[in-house]
């Protein structure tokens, strides 16, 4: 049976790493208690004694114990130098001695090794929030959050995987047999014929063109998501009732809808029929939410954009109006100071001529 993937390489990294500590918290994480004191006393090789308060340290930040090949070298130096001892990365570091130390980290700081309690509990929990909490990794961690809580060391990465993925599984178990009840119902039937061969692209299958989805602007595109979604919600309405009954939680209609997305067809082929349409109901129960949450994305948008056009457009008229006026206005100043003012003038003197001969 294979694990479902909690984190990504970059995630499954950082948790499986020791943490990147400043030199402050490397002070406090790397003192150790008289008892501690001790036991690394009593310690006779050097290196081993540099390993051990490294273990030490990192356990009271993160209750994990970390691969000693990936304990970080400034911490090592810091070790060394604190405690005047020397540390030689050839010298083999035996699993024997690796468990006992564990063992006594453990005792002194009053946790628990994981034990069968650890994982009963572990997969009670995550079996009654495998359909409240949003992803798996949300529940990866949780389950952390609660071995500490219960005073046990961290549990491995492939243990959580496991716990969960035996969650899940068990869950659709349940799920699966609800669901065989209704393996001839015709409204599934049809579902089905989405695994079918697009006949308007040969080659292609039908439900590849319901995986991608378009965030253009373009009148034509959003009149062809708006018939995509349509046809899903169809689907998604004929099959209502089936997801009722069968008690599919949205959390886990999203999960194995995103595993169809991220799935060739020959992955979904394979499958026994109950599978399929449980993966098919999954992909439309939670494409037609993303569907509808996208085209009031593009509804949004779209009156956003009409907006700026409005705006852009009226500022240009603006503009061009004020240009208008603008050239109309030294139209009227040039006329007047090239020919009605003249004008004026001549007249003015006219009169004025005029008045003066009068006078004599």
């Amino acid at each position: 049976m294979s694990l479902i993937q909690i984190l990504n390489y970059s995630q499954k990294k950082e948790f499986e790493t020791p943490p990147l500590l400043e030199y402050e918290i490397r002070q406090e994480i790397f003192s150790v208690s008289p008892i501690i004191k001790q036991q690394i006393e009593s310690i006779e090789i050097d290196s081993n004694k540099v390993r051990f308060i490294a273990m030490y340290g990192y356990f009271k930040v993160t209750q994990t114990f970390y691969n000693p090949n990936l304990f970080h070298l400034d911490d090592l130096n810091y070790i060394c130098k604190r405690y005047h001892i020397n540390f030689d990365p050839n010298h083999i570091f035996s699993k024997n001695t690796m468990a006992l130390y564990k063992k006594i980290i453990r005792y002194q700081l009053g946790y628990k090794p994981v034990d069968s309690t650890l994982k009963d509990l572990l997969l009670k929990t995550a079996i009654n929030l495998i359909t409240q909490i949003p992803s798996p990794k949300a529940l990866f961690y949780t389950l952390i959050e609660l071995a500490i809580e219960h005073r046990y060391e961290v549990p491995s990465y492939t243990l959580l995987s496991k716990i969960i993925t035996d969650a899940m599984n068990k869950q659709r178990g349940d799920i699966f047999g609800k669901l065989k009840l209704f393996s001839h119902n015709e409204e599934l039937q049809a579902l089905q014929r989405v695994l079918e061969v697009d006949e308007t692209l040969p080659g292609r299958y039908i439900l590849s063109k319901f995986k991608k989805l378009s965030h253009s602007l373009k009148p034509s595109k959003i009149k062809e998501e708006v018939k995509l979604f349509e046809t899903i919600k169809n689907y998604h309405n004929s099959i209502l009732d089936i997801t009722q009954k069968i008690g599919l939680e949205e959390n886990t209609a999203k999960h194995y809808a995103q595993w169809v997305e991220k799935s060739d067809m020959h992955q979904i082929l394979r499958k026994e029929k109950h599978k399929q349409q449980f993966d098919l109901i999954c992909f439309m129960v939670h494409h037609t939410k993303v569907r509808n949450d996208q085209l009031c994305d593009i509804l949004l948008q779209s009156v956003q954009s009409a907006k700026l056009s409005a705006m852009r457009e009226h500022q240009n008229t603006y503009f061009l109006e004020r240009a208008s006026r603008s050239k109309a206005s030294l139209e009227i100043t040039s006329l007047l100071k090239d020919n009605f003012i003249p004008k004026l003038y001549s007249i003015q003197n006219t009169l004025k001529l005029k008045i003066s001969s009068d006078k004599n």
